[in-house]
């Protein structure tokens, strides 16, 4: 795993427990996709205690398609408000220290939510966990968002510049805490 990160600001405590995830997954008329997006969060080598899909007012078939997952993830229903609103309900309703976005046309890589953790603990000073997302249509790679190797966004002054680089987008998690204290 590569960490980009700006170097920490003071020293950094160790010997941190291993955080927890929930995953938000907002969808709006997503049934053709939710499914894929809920079973790449199943299949995690280090498994989501609490996946939360959030249903921004669909008129599709959702409720078929969520269906085969009945007891391993909780759906939550508000009129359409767009996918942030979608995301702020999931959050809301959170319990993992980390909140973990997965769009529903989304999918996570097995190991994704273990960096995480394993990030997590190393760098426990860090509240934003992102990612390299691989872009695909109909099946085939078409790119990469971004790379360790030329991150669009400056190191050392991390903070406001991964908000104008669209650093933070629908496979990131975030300190549920801090979501929290700032109102979500």
């Amino acid at each position: 795993m590569t960490i980009v990160a700006p170097m920490p600001s003071g020293p950094v405590p160790h010997g941190s427990t291993t955080p927890t995830f929930s995953v938000v997954i907002p969808v709006y008329q997503g049934a053709r996709c939710i499914g894929d997006a809920i079973r790449s969060v199943l299949d995690q080598r280090t498994p989501a205690p609490e996946i939360l899909v959030c249903d921004g007012g669909s008129t599709d078939d959702l409720d078929a398609s969520v269906a085969p997952f009945a007891g391993r993830v909780t759906v939550l229903r508000q009129q359409h408000n767009g996918v942030a609103s979608a995301r702020d309900l999931g959050l809301h309703h959170a319990t993992g220290e980390f909140g973990a976005v997965c769009d529903a046309e989304n999918m996570f890589l097995p190991g994704l939510i273990e960096a995480w953790s394993n990030l997590a603990v190393e760098r426990p000073d860090i509240d934003i966990l992102g990612m390299a997302s691989y872009l695909e249509q109909d099946g085939e790679a078409v790119g990469v968002s971004r790379t360790p190797q030329s991150p669009p966004y400056d190191i050392e002054d991390q903070r406001p510049s991964i908000l104008q680089a669209d650093f933070i987008g629908g496979c990131s998690a975030f300190r549920r805490k801090c979501l929290v204290d700032l109102g979500g």
